[in-house]
């Protein structure tokens, strides 16, 4: 009898503890697509009735969650940013010509104000009711009553992504290769150096206090709520894309080498996921607690909180703006050739066993 050995090499496989994962154990299917006149690069906004993501066509578009175009709106000026859903329901997005965008809830606009800079961040609303953002070389506030603004002046561009923090303090990367602390008042409290530009990195503050965020400088920097050093942990690439804390309570970023880190929120690399091409867009989580990464090999992963592979999906173009769930099954990933998806995930093994290997580094 002639012996099968790639049967016999399948069946090691399949039942070596060491290697057994639950790779592919999801189907990925596009219920929806959408070709827009250009790249994406800023991330989706999903609120409870639509999906709301600007184009470098200067057009923003509104969907439902289903996918179907419910508006979309030409401005003047490449879209950039990422959409806000403010306290009363309005949706806020900056663009390049210089202007905020305000729309209702359903998509209808509303207004506009032009300020003096590209707008390439995202708003916030300071606890006092103002407006927060990014404006070329400047931290902006404005109060949106009666249009009164106050500039906070940097060396350079400002490109990150601001964030509130439960100090009450604004916090803010630039390419002055600083993250900047600022009270309610516009003050500038604190200065982190990095030795590297902060982009989109937006700052995350865990569940244990601490702030973290990336930088160009290929580390992960780990501060208190008002700015102060508590440490840093090397990956091997720049870090684009904002740090997220997991639902069972660690870390994962992803950088330019491609390497998603699963990290304690302590600083120790515990596991990598290891993808062909750079990394830009940050890590999202599914309801379910599973995780999205989009990535330049043009594939969005969806992996397990442990890092295990459970699907992906070739999108055909490169992921700048980072995917969002929608719902359980259900996420929105958009691409730099133009394409929109709106993709549903099922899980064809539900049944099956995770597993993860731990690797040892140097912690905090």
């Amino acid at each position: 009898m002639k012996t099968n050995y790639l049967h016999i090499l399948l069946l090691l496989l399949i039942f070596s503890g060491n290697v057994f994962s639950v790779e592919n154990s999801y189907e990925v299917k596009a219920i929806k697509t959408y070709e827009a006149g250009a790249a994406f690069y800023g991330s989706p906004l999903v609120t409870d009735k639509l999906v709301v993501i600007g184009n470098h066509d200067k057009h923003i578009y509104f969907f439902d969650h289903q996918g179907e175009l419910i508006n979309s709106f030409q401005t003047e000026g490449f879209i950039h940013a990422t959409p806000t859903q403010l306290k009363n329901g309005n949706i806020v997005i900056g663009s390049y010509d210089k202007h905020l965008y305000f729309f209702n809830s359903d998509g209808k606009f509303l207004n506009r104000i032009k300020f003096g800079g590209r707008i390439f961040t995202n708003v916030i609303e300071s606890m006092n009711g103002e407006l927060v953002f990014g404006c070329n070389n400047s931290v902006i506030f404005m109060n949106y009553n009666d249009e009164n603004i106050f500039r906070i002046r940097t060396k350079n561009l400002i490109h990150g992504s601001i964030q509130k923090l439960s100090s009450g303090l604004l916090a803010i990367g630039s390419n002055d290769k600083k993250m900047f602390f600022i009270n309610e008042k516009g003050e500038i409290v604190n200065k982190y150096r990095t030795n590297g530009w902060v982009i989109h990195s937006k700052p995350v503050e865990l569940s244990n206090g601490i702030i973290v965020f990336g930088s160009y400088d290929r580390k992960l920097h780990f501060t208190t709520k008002d700015g102060d050093a508590v440490g840093q942990v090397y990956l091997g690439g720049k870090i684009h894309s904002t740090p997220l804390e997991t639902i069972n309570g660690n870390i994962v970023c992803s950088a330019y080498n491609g390497i998603v880190y699963f990290l304690s929120l302590s600083g120790k690399i515990i596991n990598e996921f290891v993808t062909d091409k750079k990394i830009i867009a940050s890590p999202a989580q599914m309801p379910n607690g599973n995780l999205l990464i989009g990535g330049y090999d043009k594939y969005l992963y969806l992996l397990s909180e442990n890092g295990d592979e459970l699907a992906r999906f070739d999108t055909k173009g490169k992921i700048f703006s980072s995917p969002k769930a929608i719902d359980e099954n259900t996420a929105v990933c958009a691409t730099t050739n133009g394409m929109l998806y709106f993709l549903n995930f099922k899980d064809t093994n539900p049944a099956s066993c995770q597993h993860t290997s731990e690797k040892t580094h140097e912690h905090l």
